[in-house]
């Protein structure tokens, strides 16, 4: 019997549940979420098929992806927390809330990694590279997904070499093509290691078109457009996301803002 708690953190939702073997044999537990409704039924049912196919000796389809992360319910709130900040590009806010998660469970590895990039795009490089290094002692306590991530962050972090990161990004986005940091992350790369504008507007799209209301990626649209002559473009783009749906409170103050200073501009 599969029974489970379906619950909300901001725009997160989390997963819950046991598999029991009746009458009173508990098989597993497991944890899972997901950031948007359209991605929750295969994120979170990911779990129950993993764990199902486990039991029974199934060979898996493809690669596991739910984890979890901690067994501290209160490092897994602030983590969430954290990660709805930096959904919002609010790196600022993002940092108190994965250093609270951090509190409560130090082995949580992959709030190490969120932290390294919330401190990296903070502008706080130092800070990055403890947490990555953290992030990286504790890989061996993650799944595939996250462990892969590490990595990718680790070679942006310690080496800022862009061929090398095209070839870790391009290996994540293989084997999770719905996941819109891989596709966001690479247009960083492209931007910011490769000075690639129009490679990384490629990526950026990609990753517009998974999650519209999602303020960092049109930040890095617009900065693309206005890097490469196009202020009419990187207007249009911030209009786009500004009518997208259910946009968070510092996204739409963030867009709105940058609006109105290009249009000052004539």
């Amino acid at each position: 019997m599969l029974a489970g708690r379906l619950s909300r953190v901001g725009t997160t939702y989390v997963l819950d549940a046991e598999l029991t073997r009746l009458p009173d044999t508990l098989v597993a537990k497991f944890q899972a979420s997901a950031e948007t409704a359209a991605r929750l039924l295969p994120e979170l049912t990911a779990g129950i098929s993993r764990k199902i196919q486990e039991k029974l000796g199934m060979p898996q389809a493809a690669p596991a992806v739910d984890h979890v992360a901690t067994s501290s319910l209160d490092a897994y709130a602030h983590f969430l927390r954290g990660r709805e900040s930096t959904l919002e590009g609010d790196w600022m806010a993002a940092i108190p809330e994965l250093e609270k998660a951090l509190a409560a469970d130090p082995q949580m590895a992959i709030a190490w990694a969120e932290l390294s990039c919330a401190y990296s795009f903070g502008g706080d490089e130092p800070k990055s590279k403890a947490a990555q290094k953290k992030a990286e002692e504790l890989a061996g306590r993650v799944n595939r997904k996250e462990r892969l991530w590490i990595e990718q962050s680790g070679v942006w972090v310690n080496t800022g070499n862009g061929a090398l990161y095209r070839k870790t990004i391009e290996k994540f986005m293989q084997e999770y093509p719905d996941d819109r940091d891989g596709y966001f992350y690479a247009g960083l790369g492209a931007e910011y290691l490769d000075k690639n504008c129009d490679a990384a507007l490629l990526q950026y799209e990609k990753a517009y078109a998974l999650t519209p209301n999602y303020y960092p990626i049109t930040k890095a649209i617009t900065d693309c457009q206005i890097d490469r002559g196009h202020k009419d473009r990187a207007v249009a783009a911030l209009k786009r996301y500004l009518a997208a749906p259910i946009l968070g409170q510092h996204g739409r103050q963030q867009a709105q803002w940058r609006l109105e200073e290009l249009q000052k501009k004539g």
